[in-house]
Protein backbone atom coordinates (compact mmCIF):
# COMPACT_ATOMS: atom_id res chain seq x y z
CA UNK A 1 0.00 0.00 0.00
CA UNK A 2 1.40 3.15 -0.51
CA UNK A 3 2.04 5.61 2.25
CA UNK A 4 2.82 9.37 2.47
CA UNK A 5 5.81 11.08 2.94
CA UNK A 6 6.37 14.85 3.45
CA UNK A 7 9.23 16.41 1.57
CA UNK A 8 10.73 19.67 2.77
CA UNK A 9 10.58 21.50 5.67
CA UNK A 10 8.91 24.56 8.22
CA UNK A 11 10.42 27.60 7.72
CA UNK A 12 8.83 31.19 8.95
CA UNK A 13 9.15 34.44 6.86
CA UNK A 14 10.51 37.84 8.34
CA UNK A 15 6.85 38.46 9.73
CA UNK A 16 7.27 35.55 11.31
CA UNK A 17 4.19 33.62 9.27
CA UNK A 18 4.65 29.62 9.48
CA UNK A 19 5.54 28.58 5.65
CA UNK A 20 6.18 25.14 4.46
CA UNK A 21 9.04 25.40 2.21
CA UNK A 22 9.72 22.57 -0.84
CA UNK A 23 13.33 21.58 -1.63
CA UNK A 24 13.32 24.61 -4.39
CA UNK A 25 13.32 26.84 -1.90
CA UNK A 26 9.46 27.88 -2.45
CA UNK A 27 7.82 29.03 0.81
CA UNK A 28 3.89 28.24 0.84
CA UNK A 29 1.54 29.96 2.84
CA UNK A 30 -0.24 27.07 4.92
CA UNK A 31 -2.13 26.83 8.38
CA UNK A 32 -2.58 24.73 11.48
CA UNK A 33 -4.75 21.94 9.96
CA UNK A 34 -2.38 22.01 6.58
CA UNK A 35 0.87 21.79 8.79
CA UNK A 36 -0.76 19.08 11.19
CA UNK A 37 -1.94 16.78 8.17
CA UNK A 38 1.86 17.65 6.41
CA UNK A 39 3.73 16.83 9.81
CA UNK A 40 1.60 13.42 10.16
CA UNK A 41 2.90 12.12 6.12
CA UNK A 42 6.06 10.36 7.89
CA UNK A 43 6.69 7.71 5.24
CA UNK A 44 4.38 5.20 7.27
CA UNK A 45 1.05 6.16 6.69
CA UNK A 46 -1.59 5.71 4.37
CA UNK A 47 -3.90 7.96 2.34
CA UNK A 48 -6.51 5.57 4.48
CA UNK A 49 -4.85 5.82 8.10
CA UNK A 50 -4.36 9.28 7.76
CA UNK A 51 -7.85 10.20 6.83
CA UNK A 52 -8.74 7.61 9.98
CA UNK A 53 -6.69 9.86 12.19
CA UNK A 54 -7.90 13.16 11.14
CA UNK A 55 -11.75 12.04 11.50
CA UNK A 56 -11.10 10.85 14.81
CA UNK A 57 -8.57 14.02 15.47
CA UNK A 58 -11.07 16.39 14.18
CA UNK A 59 -14.31 14.48 14.62
CA UNK A 60 -15.80 15.04 11.60
CA UNK A 61 -17.38 12.57 9.29
CA UNK A 62 -14.67 10.53 6.91
CA UNK A 63 -17.38 10.92 4.17
CA UNK A 64 -16.96 14.77 4.46
CA UNK A 65 -13.54 15.10 5.15
CA UNK A 66 -12.07 12.79 2.28
CA UNK A 67 -12.80 14.64 -0.35
CA UNK A 68 -10.89 17.62 1.13
CA UNK A 69 -8.53 15.25 2.26
CA UNK A 70 -7.72 14.55 -1.46
CA UNK A 71 -8.06 17.93 -2.38
CA UNK A 72 -5.40 18.96 0.27
CA UNK A 73 -2.67 16.02 -0.59
CA UNK A 74 -2.96 17.03 -4.46
CA UNK A 75 -1.73 20.33 -3.56
CA UNK A 76 1.17 18.89 -1.44
CA UNK A 77 2.29 17.05 -3.97
CA UNK A 78 1.99 19.70 -6.61
CA UNK A 79 3.83 22.54 -4.28
CA UNK A 80 6.64 19.09 -4.05
CA UNK A 81 6.00 19.17 -0.46
CA UNK A 82 4.37 15.54 -0.10
CA UNK A 83 5.78 12.28 -2.22
CA UNK A 84 3.70 8.76 -2.60
CA UNK A 85 6.55 6.19 -1.91
CA UNK A 86 5.27 2.44 -2.21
Amino acid sequence: MAKLKKKGSLGRTDEGEIVLVNDDGEAFSAGEIVIFVWDMCDGEISEDELLRNLCSELEIDAKALKPVLDRLLKNLQGAKLLEVVE
